[in-house]
């Protein structure tokens, strides 16, 4: 099997982890509303939309921060014996993050979930906590084969 080529890819918010967020902050909302409209009027009426509507502050205010610091930059699959990683892999992953100007080697990329245009992956530091991060195939059309055929040959 061949060596996948050394590729840089953008990563950074997507679409469909913004349709994901304001969905299940939905949800909660959508159940207590319809609680509601079942039940006959009452004190226990105003407790319920107090909560549900409590509920929906906290997702909303957790779904800003999570959409305000997720992780953009661009992921770099090098080829070579250089950088970390497992022995076994013909080359190694390097995060560079946007903000912070950064480069950290990776021990490795894990898929977390494949929509085929749009993937979830797990970054995984030497050190440190895990980066989860999103790409999108609409960031560099051209270039998406070689990232997903770099991740692919990596996860095998």
């Amino acid at each position: 099997m061949r060596a996948p080529p050394p590729v840089a890819y953008p990563l950074a918010r997507s679409a469909p982890l913004a349709v994901a967020l304001v969905v299940v902050g939905l949800l909660p909302l959508l159940q207590g509303l319809i609680w509601w409209l079942s039940q006959s009027s009452g004190a226990g009426q105003r407790a319920l939309v107090t909560l549900v509507f409590a509920s929906v502050l906290v997702w909303a205010l957790w779904a800003w921060r999570v959409w305000v610091r997720w992780p953009r930059g661009s992921l770099h699959w090098e080829i070579g014996a250089t950088g970390g990683g497992r022995p076994s892999l013909p080359g190694w992953w390097c995060w560079r993050d946007e903000r912070t100007g950064q480069a950290v080697i990776l021990e490795g990329v894990d898929v977390a979930l494949d929509l085929q245009g749009h993937v979830l992956l797990r970054l995984r530091p030497a050190r440190g906590r895990s980066i989860w991060a999103c790409a999108s195939r609409e960031a560099d059309p051209a270039r998406w084969p070689d990232f997903r055929r770099a991740w692919t040959a990596c996860a095998a």
